[in-house]
């Protein structure tokens, strides 16, 4: 973590250090989960902790700490964030490089949620401006660019417009304008019917279109 946040890259890590790192992984297990994962959230926070990472894979420590965890993908991501000048986030790093299970950390019910949610959406075809609508335009971006270090993919810059737009939209129809035609379950339907409608057009269908969809449904 120190190194990452302070560390000079040209000497890189001292050699000797980095061999005693090796020779004591068992030393790891004696630490809390609390602690490692607090220590985690630090060192993913710094500027571009890609070469601290890189080193805790060498030596075997990134494994031991996060099993299962690639440090392959974090380079593309710190060059997805720097273009689309998104501030470090250490749990979107964190998902990145394949760590979602923030239970196993210790890390806060607000951390644990996140995580599953990108998780859940980098796999899900849930368009990003759906994404935006449902879940805020920070996630929208967040599941961009982490789909495009998952899948190995272009980078869609051209989406960033329709997530900014989806993300302040609001579905024009209320339940109580549906009252007259529908109630229990039967609502409810309606109300999604017509929702994935106005999502499917761009946002763009008003009440009065939405309405009379409804009434010939």
């Amino acid at each position: 973590r120190f190194y990452a946040w302070y560390g000079d890259p040209q000497p890189g890590i001292d050699a000797d250090a980095l061999a005693a790192i090796a020779a004591n992984l068992d030393g790891l297990e004696h630490l809390s989960r609390e602690r490692v994962g607090q220590e985690l959230l630090k060192l993913f926070a710094a500027p571009d902790p890609f070469a601290a990472v890189a080193v805790m894979a060498r030596t075997g420590v990134l494994n031991t700490v996060l099993p299962g965890a690639s440090e392959t993908p974090l380079g593309p991501l710190l060059e997805h964030e720097s273009s689309l000048n998104l501030p470090p986030d250490p749990l979107r790093r964190l998902a990145a490089i394949g760590v979602f299970d923030g239970g196993a950390l210790r890390f806060s019910k607000a951390q644990k949620k996140r995580l599953e949610q990108y998780q859940t959406l980098i796999s899900d075809p849930m368009p990003l401006p759906e994404v935006a609508y449902r879940h805020g335009a920070d996630m929208a971006r967040d599941v961009l660019v982490l789909r495009a270090v998952t899948f190995g993919a272009p980078l869609d810059t051209s989406v960033l417009r329709p997530i900014e737009k989806a993300a302040k939209a609001r579905f024009p129809v209320a339940a109580k304008d549906l009252k007259d035609r529908y109630e229990g379950p039967a609502l409810g339907e309606a109300l999604r019917r017509l929702e994935s409608d106005w999502i499917a057009s761009g946002f763009t269908l008003d009440k009065a279109t939405l309405l009379d969809r409804s009434r010939n449904a």
